[in-house]
């Protein structure tokens, strides 16, 4: 009786509304089995996750979506309570280390790497003055305390060779200031490619959990530089000289 459209099931139900005889208990029988259908209510996300760095930057509205676009990749984001903070956390300039400086008088580049074949680590290190001279250094990573160049590394990795260029770089630019400028503060900067030196020295939102010796020797060189120079640590692109990441 009631197969068709659903039009024609509502005018029945109207028409058997109007009809006074009608049983109140088929009435709402009726009412309730041919309720016309309403959609639920979209409910509004109450939580928002701004990836300002990675995969595809942006805001989302769950960690699982999120997620897919920090793995295997350097990357920023942050939880927050509303889509506007989400956003403006995302349009934010992203950046790794401090500012470089402006007309600096020195820029030093550092390097370091491991063999896995040969098990062994090295640094290097290329400094420039604003007069055009310069300096490459550069060296193996040493783990036997009993030598006496060891600086503090007890194992050859990347890592460790990251932080020996940077340990050198800044032995350099004490020697150097001694020789050429002493007592005059100088505009420095160091530029690597490795976020992991940059995120220890750089910026220090990290801690070193290993190496720590070495860690701590390169601190103190840098603490001795900040008391005299004006220094900045900042990213490069790997194995290029391309401005430091910029992400709008």
């Amino acid at each position: 009786m009631l197969s068709g459209r659903p039009g024609k099931q509502a005018k029945y139900i109207e028409a058997v509304s109007n009809n006074v005889s009608v049983d109140p208990a088929v009435l709402r029988l009726l009412q309730r089995k041919y309720k016309p259908f309403a959609p639920r209510p979209i409910k509004e996300p109450t939580v928002f996750y701004g990836v300002r760095l990675g995969h595809v930057p942006g805001v989302y509205t769950s960690w699982k979506e999120a997620k897919s676009h920090t793995v295997g990749i350097l990357s920023k984001y942050k939880r927050f309570k509303t889509r506007k903070k989400a956003e403006e956390y995302v349009a934010q300039v992203t950046t790794l280390g401090r500012p470089l400086l402006p007309s600096p008088n020195v820029v030093l580049y550092t390097d370091g790497s491991a063999s896995l074949s040969s098990g062994t680590a090295g640094w290097g290190v290329f400094a420039h003055r604003s007069d055009t001279s310069e300096t490459s250094l550069w060296g193996p990573v040493i783990t036997d305390p009993a030598e006496f160049n060891w600086i503090g590394a007890s194992r050859p990795t990347n890592n460790t060779g990251e932080i020996s260029a940077v340990y050198h770089a800044l032995k350099w630019l004490a020697r150097d200031s001694k020789q050429h400028s002493p007592g005059t503060p100088q505009r420095v900067n160091l530029l690597t490619d490795s976020v992991y030196c940059v995120r220890l020295f750089g910026d220090n939102s990290i801690k070193a959990r290993c190496n720590k010796p070495l860690t701590q020797r390169v601190r103190q060189l840098l603490h001795d530089a900040r008391l005299q120079h004006t220094l900045s640590i900042y990213w490069i692109i790997k194995h290029t000289l391309e401005p430091p990441l910029r992400t709008p």
